[in-house]
C-alpha cells in the first residue's frame, strides 16, 4: 500500500489576498527574526510584549485573521552565522510536526546517489536536487498535524536572502546558501506527513483512521518568484514531488536510541513505502524485491525491473554470494535508458545484519534491519529519475538483498572464497564485513560493461558509483555526515566528490569528502601466499583507523 503525496498549490501575494484562503485550516509561519512577527500578526505582537522568549520555539497560537484561525510559528534561528546553512529551514518544518502522529525520522545520507542528476560534466553548478534533510519544516508540520491541521498554508514571514553567497562550496561560480530554501521547506513538510509501511498497515488492519496532510499550500516569496520565469514554480513543484516519491520508497523510521538514530538515519536515510521498514520479516529479501516490482515500479514504464531469485544462478554468476547468498537472497536490477550518456551504480541491502559468526553483541544488533536502507535509497533514486526523465543519462542499478544470518549455513572467518572478483583466493577476515562481499560481484559486472563500452570506442563516458553503508567507522570518522569518495583518477578529474559536496550543501544534505590513500589498501593486503586479498581485518570498523572506503 502506497501513500499518495498531498496536492501542493503555490500562491503569490499575501495570505490575506488569497482567493481560496478558506480551503486551508491553518498557517505555518516560517520566520528568522521574532520581530518580524509583530507586523504579521496582532496576536503575535501581544504575546511578544508579554513573553521575552516568544518566537524562540515551535508553538501554536490562535489568530482569527489567518486561514483556519491557527498559526504554527516555525523559527529558523540564525541564518548568517559561520556554521549556518539551509538545514535551519528543514529542521524546523520537520520537528514542528513532531507531536502529530507516530514520529518518523526521515533522513537521507545513503540517498546521496540522487545527486548523480547534478553531475553534468560540462556544468559545475548543482542544479538538480537529491534527497535533502529539512528539520524546521518537519518539526512545524508535525506540530500542525498534532493540532488537527491537515490543510496547512506555508508563509515565509521574512524569507532567507538568496543573495547570501556560500563560503562552503567549491564551485568556481557563486552559489547562494539558500538558493533552494523553498524546495527544502516543502520536502521537510512532506517528510513529516509520512509514516512507514508497517505503521500504515497497522492502521488498515485495525480499522483506525490514518490522518496525514490532505493538501498543502505555499506562498512563494517575491524574491523567489521573480527569478523563476514562466512555468517556473510548476517545475519546482514537479521536482519536489519527484524527490519525495523516491524518498518514500526507502524511508526508514527513527532508531530506538540516540546511537541508532545517528547510525541508521544519518548513514542511510532512505524513505519508501517502505523498504526501510524496521521489521526484517516484513521486508525480507523476497519482500523487498516484490515491493520494488509490484508497488514502487508497478506503473513505471521507463524503468525495467529484473529480479534474480534462483539460488543456483546466483551461485554460478555471483561467486561472492557463495559466502553471503545462503539465505534466500534476491538480486534486483533497475534500468533507465536514454540516448546520451551512461552511468551505473550499485548498492547492497542486508535486510538483517546479525554480524554472522562474528556476532554483534552487547545490544548493537538492534536496528540492523535498516542495514538495507542504502539499497533502498538507490531504488528511490531510480523512482525519482523515472519521474524527472532526464534525457542525458542511462542508469543501471544493481541491488543485492540478503540476510546475514547465524546458523549451520553461516560463513565464518578463515574461509577461503576462491576465484572471486578476478582474485584466486579471498580470505574471510570478518563476517560482519558482509557488505563488500555482497557488492563486489555486481560492481565487477558493471566494471566489465564499462570497459566493453570503452573498447568499442564509445564517446559516452561511463561512471560507476557504489552506495555503501559503513556504520561504525564512518560515524567515528565523520560524526554522521555522508561521505563522498573519489577513489580513482577519473573521479578526481571530474571533481565528483566536490560537486556532490556543493549540491548537498544547498539541498540540506551535507557531505564530507574522504581521500583514498595507500594506507586504505594496506588494510586488505594478503598475509600469506594462501590468498590474494583479505576481505576485512579482524577488528570492528569503529576500531579501524583507515580502510573505511
Amino acid at each position: 500500500m502506497s501513500l499518495p503525496i498531498p496536492h501542493i498549490k503555490a500562491h503569490t501575494g499575501s495570505f490575506a489576498s488569497l482567493p481560496a484562503a478558506d480551503k486551508y485550516d491553518g498557517l505555518i509561519a516560517v520566520f528568522t527574526s521574532p520581530a518580524a512577527l509583530t507586523s504579521f500578526s496582532v496576536t503575535a505582537k501581544g504575546l511578544a510584549a508579554r513573553d521575552e522568549a516568544f518566537g524562540s520555539t515551535v508553538q501554536l497560537i490562535i489568530d482569527e485573521n489567518v486561514p483556519g484561525g491557527r498559526v504554527v510559528l516555525a523559527p529558523t534561528g540564525s541564518l548568517n552565522g559561520d556554521v549556518d546553512d539551509v538545514r535551519r529551514v528543514f529542521d524546523l518544518l520537520w520537528f514542528g510536526v513532531e507531536a502529530a502522529c507516530v514520529y518518523l525520522f526521515v533522513w537521507w545520507t545513503g540517498l546521496w546517489a540522487h545527486r548523480l542528476l547534478d553531475l553534468d560534466l560540462n556544468n559545475h553548478n548543482p542544479t538538480v536536487p537529491l534527497f535533502p534533510r529539512i528539520y524546521i519544516a518537519h518539526t512545524a508540520t508535525k506540530r500542525a498535524l498534532s493540532a488537527g491541521i491537515l490543510r496547512p498554508l506555508i508563509h515565509f514571514v521574512d524569507p532567507p536572502s538568496t543573495a547570501h553567497l556560500s563560503a562552503f562550496t567549491y564551485s568556481p561560480e557563486p552559489i547562494s546558501d539558500y538558493a533552494r530554501f523553498l524546495e527544502v521547506t516543502l520536502l521537510g513538510v512532506l517528510a513529516a506527513s509520512f509514516d512507514p509501511i508497517d505503521v500504515r498497515e497497522h492502521y488498515h488492519k485495525t480499522g483506525k483512521k490514518y490522518r496525514t496532510l490532505e493538501c498543502l499550500g505555499v506562498i512563494v516569496p517575491e524574491s523567489v518568484g521573480q527569478h523563476l520565469g514562466e512555468g517556473g514554480i510548476e517545475k519546482v513543484l514537479h521536482v519536489v514531488k519527484a524527490i519525495e516519491e523516491g524518498r518514500r520508497i526507502m524511508k526508514a523510521p527513527q532508531g530506538r536510541s540516540k546511537f541508532h538514530f545517528h547510525l541508521i538515519n544519518w548513514i542511510s536515510l532512505s524513505n519508501s513505502p517502505d523498504i526501510g521498514s524496521p521489521d526484517p520479516e516484513r521486508m525480507s529479501p523476497r519482500n523487498c524485491a516484490a515491493y520494488i516490482r509490484d508497488v514502487a515500479f508497478a506503473r513505471v514504464q521507463n524503468v525495467k525491473v529484473t529480479i534474480t531469485e534462483d539460488h543456483d544462478v546466483i551461485a554460478k554468476d555471483l561467486p561472492g554470494w557463495l559466502e553471503m547468498g545462503r539465505h534466500h537472497p534476491r538480486i534486483v536490477k533497475l534500468e533507465y535508458k536514454s540516448p546520451d550518456q551512461s552511468k551505473v551504480k550499485e548498492k547492497y541491502g542486508v535486510t538483517y545484519d546479525t554480524g554472522g559468526a562474528d556476532i554483534k553483541a552487547g545490544g548493537v544488533m538492534r536496528s540492523m534491519s535498516r542495514d538495507k536502507c542504502g539499497a533502498a535509497s538507490v531504488a528511490g533514486f531510480l523512482k525519482t529519475v523515472s519521474l524527472l526523465a532526464p534525457t542525458h543519462v542511462n542508469i543501471t542499478a544493481g541491488l543485492s538483498f540478503v540476510r546475514n544470518s547465524i546458523g549451520s549455513d553461516s560463513f565464518v572467518s578463515d574461509e577461503s572464497a576462491e576465484k572471486i572478483w578476478e582474485a584466486e583466493g579471498v580470505l574471510i577476515g570478518n563476517t560482519d564485513a558482509e557488505g563488500r562481499l555482497v557488492m563486489t560481484d555486481l560492481l565487477t559486472e558493471f566494471k566489465d560493461a564499462a570497459l566493453a563500452n570503452r573498447r568499442a570506442n564509445s564517446p559516452v563516458p561511463s561512471l560507476l558509483f557504489t552506495v555503501a553503508t559503513l556504520t561504525g567507522h564512518a560515524l567515528r570518522a565523520y560524526g554522521g555526515y555522508g561521505i563522498a569518495l573519489d577513489a580513482n583518477v577519473p573521479a578526481r578529474q571530474h571533481r565528483v566528490s566536490r560537486r556532490i559536496f556543493d549540491a548537498g550543501h544547498v539541498w540540506s544534505d551535507p557531505f564530507e569528502i574522504s581521500t583514498f590513500r595507500r594506507e586504505d589498501i594496506d588494510i586488505v593486503a594478503p598475509g600469506s601466499t594462501s590468498e590474494d586479498v583479505v576481505q576485512a581485518n579482524d577488528k570492528p570498523s569503529s576500531a579501524t583507523m583507515r580502510g573505511h572506503q
